[in-house]
């Protein structure tokens, strides 16, 4: 059974006992661990997910946080839990908050067994920050987005580094989409000023401004109705494409691609930090840049398009990694998630040694 699948089921059976797993013990056992093995977890080995592990602040002695998963004898995730007929307060995140700054865990959930609120220290290190960069509930219909930023909490997949890059981008693509939303519901008098600065050559008026409310509104739907329709024209073009051979594009084709038509999403973000993580001491990683064109997305080595490390070709269900051995003809590689990136370290750091070669 697939992650995602492991919990859309989760879901559904937490649906139909929630009201019965309603003291903070029921739903550590009918919920929250459940959740935890979901993650790949052993629930039953102590080695792997401690209860009531000792987080000792300062003067007080004796404070405990429910359970902490452990990797290689340290906490990795903090994980506080409350009845699943609670809300979760500032109060509850508070005690999270003198957990976690006693502990070496970077990732903390405060949860009821049906939301879980995902904390790191990316503001400032060790101090939990103030809000989560992340939250996911059971009762909600689980997104292949949100599934695949969940597994990097899992055994098999988690790496620190590679967690906290998938943490800050997912943190910050949450906020900016809210600012989006804001602006698309009610446009703000500066982002209404700053079209007019953009479009508008004329005096801005009061009256100027208030009709630019519902202009900025209409272009701002416009635009992401038009941005979808080419997202779907693009998956159906790739899906329809059986050759598993990468197309080559010249450096003239390239450059006739509208940069309006490129659309860079959050897989190949991902897909982007992945690789980074992998060549983590192989290249100085300033060295490795991405370049989306239309229907690939390029990860360079210094930015030269001739220094191809790898191609992501994220347009379809069809997910594939294109890698050249060499000089020979390019790989493409099927994936079924972003972290099967990981499978192919071996391969990018070949690629990138030999490129370093040829310098």
């Amino acid at each position: 059974m697939d992650f995602i699948d492991r919990l859309r089921t989760l879901g559904s059976r937490a649906e139909s006992i929630a009201d019965h797993a309603q003291s903070e013990e029921a739903t550590k056992t009918a919920l929250v661990l459940p959740f935890i093995g979901a993650l790949g977890y052993d629930v039953f080995d102590p080695t792997e997910v401690v209860p009531e592990f000792h987080a000792d602040v300062g003067q007080r002695k004796g404070e405990k946080v429910d359970y902490a998963i452990i990797k290689d004898g340290a906490p990795i995730l903090l994980i506080e839990c409350k009845p699943s007929d609670s809300e979760l307060s500032q109060e509850n995140a508070t005690q999270l908050y003198r957990y976690f700054t006693a502990t070496e865990a970077r990732f903390g959930i405060l949860t009821n067994g049906l939301l879980y609120r995902f904390y790191s220290d990316l503001d400032e290190p060790n101090r939990m920050d103030g809000s989560p960069f992340m939250e996911f509930s059971l009762l909600e219909d689980v997104k292949e987005r949100t599934a695949k930023s969940l597994k990097i909490f899992t055994k098999s997949a988690f790496d620190l580094e590679s967690s906290i890059h998938v943490a800050t981008n997912v943190k910050y693509i949450t906020s900016i989409k809210q600012v989006l939303a804001d602006q698309l519901k009610r446009p703000s008098n500066d982002f209404v000023l700053f079209i007019l600065s953009q479009v508008y050559k004329g005096t801005r008026t009061k009256k100027v401004k208030e009709s630019f409310i519902g202009i900025a509104q209409d272009a701002f739907r416009e635009f992401i109705n038009d941005r979808v329709q080419k997202r779907l024209k693009l998956a159906l073009d790739s899906e329809s494409e059986d050759s598993n051979e990468v197309e080559v594009i010249s450096d003239e084709a390239v450059g006739t691609e509208q940069e309006s038509d490129i659309v860079t999403t959050e897989d190949e973000i991902m897909g982007y930090h992945v690789v980074k993580s992998v060549l983590l001491g192989h290249v100085d990683l300033d060295r490795v840049v991405m370049m989306d064109r239309v229907t690939y997305c390029n990860i360079l080595l210094d930015n030269d398009p001739r220094r191809a490390i790898c191609r992501f070709y994220f347009g379809s269900k069809k997910k594939a990694v294109a890698i050249q051995s060499g000089a020979a003809s390019w790989e493409k590689i099927p994936i079924d998630s972003i972290n099967d990136i990981y499978n192919l370290q071996d391969k990018l750091r070949d690629r990138v040694s030999w490129l370093l070669a040829q310098a």
